[in-house]
């Protein structure tokens, strides 16, 4: 059985998973791989408030830069 996206810690690995969603046209799971992608940004933070800030920060450079 495949790993769960919520347990991947490899950002690489998280991005090549949204490039093969997005070529299967899956965009639930190209979401799911994004969400977890950012949410590592902020993964050593203790502080909540800082913890989104760096996960929103990462949704907004990911959105930016394609990596296509």
């Amino acid at each position: 059985m495949p790993k769960p996206i919520n347990e991947f810690t490899d950002p690489a690995a998280l991005r090549q998973m949204m490039v093969n969603a997005k070529q299967q046209k899956r965009d639930d799971i190209y979401w799911e791989a994004f969400h977890r992608l950012c949410s590592l940004e902020g993964m050593d933070q203790s502080d909540p408030l800082h913890r989104a800030f760096y996960t929103t920060l990462r949704a907004y450079e990911e959105l930016l830069s394609p990596k296509e």
